[in-house]
């Protein structure tokens, strides 16, 4: 398996195939058993469910590009949605490594939402704004606020500083981008490392759906110290309103800002 053979020093430092499960886990392909992500909470369980058959993937640890999985990609994680009480996946502590503080990185992954009840709730792919202090970033879908809406699904992306504190918080929406049942790929990227505020941006299938950066006053150092030394995937431990309905499907995070020619795409 080609991904296997990612270099964690090219680029690489988590990757998820998510074509199995070993008991409550999901190993990682890429970072090691401190990113094995392991079931948490109480709430509905997660399954495999059959994945999009992968054609080429580019990426950037690898030239030019390599085929998807030996077997055909056989799987994807099946998230329950909105159980009674909130189950998510998490990885092992120290393993948060998307700090904001003068840092540098990309998360992707194909994501295909099957949820149909407006809500106006986030639905949460990956989040460290975890309790206590709900401080760090949130990547979801967020849905309508009503049934009167359509369901049309936008890529939300929040990062927080500091409760109750003037600019500590900043919030990029695309405009609606994502179909309900279809599988999207989407990219956060962020780029805290040059002269001025922080930039991020969003990619949906590609191409850029939102950008911007941070106020100035900004605070991320202060929120690196409030935030979960955790990676959450499906959901937050805190709510079970923001649990993900739907499949998610080749998660990686890289220690630098991607071009979307780099992106784990078709």
């Amino acid at each position: 398996l080609c991904a296997l053979r990612l270099s964690v020093s090219a680029g690489t430092v988590a990757y998820w195939e998510f074509d199995r499960l070993d008991g409550a886990n999901t190993p990682a392909a890429v970072g090691g058993k401190a990113f094995t992500l392991r079931s948490a909470g109480a709430g509905g369980d997660f399954e495999m469910a059959k994945a999009p058959a992968m054609q080429k993937l580019l990426n950037p640890d690898r030239t030019p590009a390599f085929a998807g999985d030996a077997v055909g990609n056989p799987g994807a994680l099946a998230c329950p949605g909105n159980p009674e009480a909130n189950r998510y996946l998490t990885t092992g502590p120290g393993t948060n490594v998307l700090r904001l503080h003068q840092t540098a990185w990309t998360v992707e992954g194909w994501v295909r939402f099957t949820g149909d009840v407006p809500d106006g709730y986030g639905d949460i792919i990956l989040t460290t704004r975890d309790a206590p202090n709900f401080c760090g970033l949130n990547l979801m879908v967020l849905r309508p606020h009503s049934l009167a809406e359509p369901l049309r699904l936008a890529c939300h992306f929040e990062v927080k500083a500091a409760d109750n504190v003037p600019r500590s918080t900043f919030t990029m929406v695309t405009s609606p981008a994502l179909h309900q049942g279809r599988w999207h790929h989407v990219a956060l990227t962020w780029d805290a490392t040059g002269e001025g505020a922080p930039r991020t941006s969003i990619y949906v299938d590609g191409m850029r759906a939102a950008e911007g950066e941070t106020p100035a006053e900004f605070d991320t150092a202060s929120a690196d110290e409030r935030t979960i030394d955790a990676l959450h995937i499906g959901a937050r431990e805190a709510s079970s309103k923001n649990s993900f309905a739907g499949e998610i499907d080749e998660f990686r995070i890289s220690d630098k800002v991607l071009q979307p020619r780099e992106f784990l795409m078709f």
